[in-house]
């Protein structure tokens, strides 16, 4: 595996309204990003916002878990490395179906946890 360091603004979400998780980077330049795009997937385009940069995304689930493995090999040093250690739990409950359970079922008990433990890092992203 080619190592690459990462320097770079960065999202590591989970979207309220489909539970769809995807971590996002962004930099001034394309060329910058392309080398993730070539090793992990995703996509990359223009955010025309504030900040006029590019951004390089992953949402599918085996591109996610390959990066994942990077990050075992190479653990983030910001506060993202929280929500990045419990991206497999969270495949782990969406495979079981968690966020669609009963609130007071063992799933849906399991799912209000991991959102616990979730959102917990909202702030330091």
């Amino acid at each position: 595996m080619q190592s690459i360091y990462f320097m770079c603004d960065g999202t590591v979400t989970i979207n309220s309204t489909n539970t769809q998780l995807s971590i996002a980077l962004s930099q001034k330049t394309s060329e910058l990003l392309q080398p993730l795009l070539e090793i992990y997937g995703g996509n990359i385009y223009i955010d025309r916002g504030s900040s006029q940069s590019f951004k390089w995304y992953i949402t599918k689930k085996e591109d996610i878990l390959n990066l994942i493995n990077y990050f075992k090999k190479y653990p983030s040093r910001s506060a993202k490395k929280n929500r990045l250690h419990l991206i497999p739990k969270y495949y782990e409950l969406k495979d079981l179906k968690a966020h669609k359970a009963l609130p007071g079922t063992f799933l849906g008990k399991s799912w209000k946890y991991f959102n616990n433990k979730w959102f917990k890092y909202e702030d330091l992203n």
